[in-house]
């Protein structure tokens, strides 16, 4: 990966080969000049087996989670997909899996508690039949 110091664009080229999901996190924090006050910004970057199904607009719309940000549960609702059953599973910022569960035939919401664990950002992952959906989670 490269970062354009005067664009703020970052680029890559295309991995080959990965076959689990990992989250990469980076921290930037602007260090000159030392006068100005910055805060650190954190960036989440996943890489999966078919990430091109996670920006597939289409079925990104139609997983809907609420609340987001939570304190506590997150309500997954996939009704629209029309699928049977589902495998859900939670990452936390280093990519480990923190939560799974597969969900019986016909249900389609399905509730998380992330209530024991950090604050932070989490990826929810949603896969069916009919494809792979990523979301963010904020647990505050």
């Amino acid at each position: 990966m490269v970062l354009d110091a005067n664009t703020g664009v970052i680029s890559a080229s295309v991995l080959t080969g990965v076959t689990n999901t990992t989250v990469y996190t980076i921290t930037a924090k602007q260090t000159t000049p030392t006068s100005c006050t910055s805060l650190p910004r954190v960036i989440s970057i996943v890489i999966g087996a078919n990430p091109t199904t996670s920006v597939d607009n289409q079925l990104d719309n139609k997983v809907k989670v609420a609340p987001n940000p939570s304190n506590k549960d997150f309500r997954v609702d996939f009704s629209s997909l029309n699928v049977e059953k589902a495998l859900i599973r939670v990452y936390d910022a280093q990519g480990k899996q923190v939560y799974s569960s597969e969900t019986k035939q016909n249900v389609s919401l399905v509730t998380i508690s992330l209530e024991k664990f950090a604050n932070g950002i989490y990826l929810l992952e949603v896969e069916t039949s009919k494809g792979r959906v990523l979301k963010r989670l904020i647990k505050e």
